[in-house]
């Protein structure tokens, strides 16, 4: 793991950058959650550190290390705020509930904080289970369902149905800004983002040839409720509709506004349109994983003999799947509009 910290340009006669790295066990797993998570740095230890020449120094300079305290060197410590800037210090509770969210996940079985500063937590943490591309999108879809910070768990949205309480169907984990404050919702930002552009597992496999070796699971917008696509890295073009996008336009040719318009059209009547949305995507990713291993096969034996026919064959899958889940989307969208519209939901 790389953690950058000061950056100057070539004009400046400083260092292009300070930085350090340390080694990530690989039975383990590290969190990043908008912060540096790099603490004490050993750079004696060359197994598990590296880092740039003067990578104290600017520390020093500034007046944030005192070589003279006899303290050690802490890379967070020095670089990043602890306090006093609400959004991007280590304290701040959007990063501080991602960090509890996924370790509590990867280790169930040891009792996490959900309020613990950030410095409490390993570096990395081996996983109780071997985890799979699967595992790590759920991650990564996640809106924090059973923590304290589910934004869709607010007593606000319980509402009256004949003699009980239940749940309105317009409950959503992606509550936005005006509704927050409409509603009076504290803001809790989740793992999944609905103005994130792209999000990918990389699935990369040692000993596998070059056109093989890494598959790139890779979804538009939201997390959520996007639809992981399997992309080989040895594909030569992808798919031109998956290229173009123009966020100020919307476009039937842009598969990127495919998966905007669902989501949006999904957290309009949540509780109801995530159930359409996931009866559509679940058995297509089903379908690509259950695929992969065959098409692994065939590329393998081309490769050994004709590595260019081995992309040309890995490039025709990955378009085959971008055009499936494309496809899939936008119908995915008539059909929220049709079932959701106003002059059906009162």
């Amino acid at each position: 793991m790389r953690s950058s910290g000061m950056m100057w340009t070539p004009e400046s006669g400083k260092p292009g950058a300070v930085w350090v790295a340390q080694r990530v066990p690989d039975d383990c797993v590290v969190v990043v959650p908008n912060m540096s998570r790099i603490r004490e740095v050993d750079i004696n230890d060359t197994a598990n550190f590296m880092a740039s020449k003067d990578y104290m120094q600017p520390a020093i300079d500034l007046g944030w290390y005192d070589p003279a305290s006899g303290k050690p060197f802490i890379w967070q410590l020095a670089y990043s705020p602890l306090t006093g800037n609400d959004d991007w210090s280590l304290s701040s509770m959007w990063i501080r509930n991602r960090l509890y969210t996924i370790y509590s996940q990867l280790d169930p079985t040891r009792e996490w904080d959900p309020y613990a500063e950030t410095m409490s937590y390993p570096f990395a943490i081996k996983p109780q289970k071997k985890l799979s591309v699967q595992d790590v999108m759920t991650f990564l879809r996640s809106h924090m369902e059973g923590t304290p910070f589910d934004m869709s768990a607010e007593a606000v949205w319980l509402v009256p149905e004949g003699d009980k309480m239940v749940k309105s169907p317009l409950a959503t984990p992606f509550v936005t800004k005006n509704l927050r404050t409409l509603l009076k919702i504290p803001y809790n930002r989740p793992v999944a983002k609905w103005d994130c552009a792209y999000s990918f597992v990389s699935q990369a496999r040692s000993g596998y040839p070059a056109p093989v070796r890494t598959v790139l699971w890779f979804g538009y917008d939201n997390p959520h409720t996007t639809c992981y696509v399997p992309i080989y890295s040895g594909v030569l073009e992808t798919l031109g509709s998956w290229r173009v996008f123009d966020r100020n336009a919307f476009s039937l040719g842009s598969a990127q506004w495919a998966f905007i318009l669902a989501d949006d059209l999904v957290n309009h009547r949540y509780q109801e349109a995530i159930q359409d949305l996931v009866k559509v995507r679940t058995p297509l990713e089903e379908a690509f994983f259950k695929e992969l291993a065959d098409i692994d096969e065939k590329a393998l034996d081309l490769a050994k003999n004709d590595p260019a026919a081995a992309q040309k064959y890995v490039t025709e899958y990955t378009q085959s799947c971008m055009k499936k889940a494309e496809k899939a989307w936008w119908d995915l969208n008539w059909q929220l509009i049709s079932a959701y519209n106003n002059n059906k939901k009162k």
